[in-house]
Parts: C-alpha cells; sequence; structure tokens
C-alpha cells in the first residue's frame, strides 16, 4: 500500500515501490538483485529473472521472460524471451551481446 505523506510516501512492499516508478501488469514476477528504472511499462505475467537491469522506458509485452544478468538498452520495446547474460535493444528489441 502506498500512503502519501506528503513530503514522502510510506511503502509497504517492494512491489509498491516500483508501481511508483514503473507500470506493472498483473501476476509481474521480479527476482532478486534486479532494478527496473523508472517509466517502464511491464505488462502482465512477464518474469524477470535475477541480476537484471532494465533501464528507463523500457516496455515489456504479455507473457515474456527475460534471463538472468541480462541487460534492457533505454526505450526498448521487448516482443520475444530474453535468454540469459543477454544484452538486447532497440523497437523490437535486437540481441547486442552475449554477456560471458
Amino acid at each position: 500500500m502506498i500512503k502519501d505523506k506528503g513530503d514522502y510516501y510510506e511503502i509497504e512492499t517492494i512491489q509498491d515501490a516500483l508501481k511508483l516508478l514503473a507500470k506493472l501488469g498483473y501476476n509481474v514476477i521480479i527476482k532478486n538483485r534486479s532494478q527496473v528504472t523508472a517509466g517502464c511499462i511491464l505488462s502482465g505475467r512477464c518474469r524477470i529473472g535475477s541480476d537484471c537491469w532494465i533501464s528507463p522506458n523500457v516496455s515489456i509485452d504479455n507473457n515474456i521472460s527475460v534471463g538472468n544478468n541480462s541487460v534492457i538498452g533505454m526505450g526498448s520495446v521487448i516482443r520475444k524471451n530474453i535468454n540469459e547474460k543477454e544484452v538486447v535493444a532497440g523497437n523490437p528489441a535486437k540481441k547486442i551481446k552475449k554477456l560471458k
């Protein structure tokens, strides 16, 4: 639950904190140490693996999985699953490289 206290927000859960920064659909799963930045839109049933970085203004379609240790570039539109350790960017997003 998010409570507006004037100068600050009182936030009970991490999901609530993300709602201030990103638009989350239903049944979105975000695992440990992943970061979702401002302006992102994650549609329903998305699964974000551990240790991911999702840059500002990224849109992720329904039923998409983002593998562990992946990076998504700013403003990307994700329409296909992303494998582990991939760097993707663009609209639609394309693989740029595989991380070691």
